[in-house]
């Protein structure tokens, strides 16, 4: 363990000072990041097939909210918080309006959290955001566990018929995540954090690739537009069932 620390010590370090400890982490679609993805799909899968329990459904949007709470407060109880850790992630926002649209669906977090939460969770497991630390700690966990509610929750809602996501509807996510988009760029260019990965990925895979073959703002741009495109397409997949 790091600098003689015990499992548990080890266990509970936040992300933020597991960058201080370079090679404790694992790499994209290493042996133990498919064993995550494995793992994170059977959850998922279990998780819609028990849709019709009415306490698990809110379980599930209640759950990444008290992840991520933990995770800062252990950050924060470290001396590692600083303003690149606030939750201001479009994933963080996805939690959110899972957590709102649990007590009070609406049309607007109904769809949003269909499109948005679905992208952002199947993105952030398939090209997780830290990296640095070892698969079996307790930011990896709660990494992984937060974004497969994120996937589980619409699926769910939409198994039992309680979400049905409209194609007309599919501005009402794009300009959501437009918007967050454009206002984390002056925060990010202020404090150095990349929330949402723009307008600078800071060495993000694959996102990395493209910023360093078109600079900005045709890297901003190109986000926005996979960011819509995406969405389309989740509609388009959705429209075949719901219409």
């Amino acid at each position: 363990m790091p600098d003689g620390m015990s499992i548990v010590e080890a266990f509970f370090l936040s992300g933020q000072l597991w960058w201080r400890y370079p090679g404790s982490g694992f790499a994209l679609w290493s042996p133990e990041h498919l064993a995550a993805l494995a793992l994170c799909v059977v959850l998922i899968a279990a998780l819609v097939a028990r849709a019709d329990r009415p306490g698990l459904v809110r379980a599930v949007a209640v759950v990444p909210l008290c992840s991520l709470a933990l995770t800062n407060a252990l950050t924060a109880a470290q001396g590692a918080y600083d303003p690149t850790r606030l939750p201001l992630y479009l994933c963080n926002l996805c939690e959110l309006i899972v957590l709102v649209d649990c007590l009070h669906p609406n049309a607007l977090c109904d769809e949003c959290s269909f499109a948005l939460a679905m992208l952002g969770g199947v993105s952030a497991i398939l090209f997780p955001g830290w990296p640095q630390c070892p698969i079996w700690s307790l930011p990896s966990v709660t990494g992984f566990l937060e974004h497969s509610c994120l996937v589980a929750y619409p699926l769910m809602r939409m198994r039992t018929g309680a979400l049905v996501p409209r194609r007309r509807r599919a501005w009402m996510p794009m300009a959501v995540g437009g918007a967050h988009m454009l206002a984390v760029i002056p925060y990010n260019l202020r404090y150095g954090s990349n929330f949402d990965f723009v307008p600078d990925p800071m060495g993000t895979e694959p996102l990395a690739s493209a910023f360093r073959s078109l600079g900005n703002p045709g890297y901003t741009l190109l986000v926005f537009t996979m960011g819509c495109a995406i969405v389309w397409v989740e509609y388009l997949l959705c429209a075949r069932t719901h219409r």
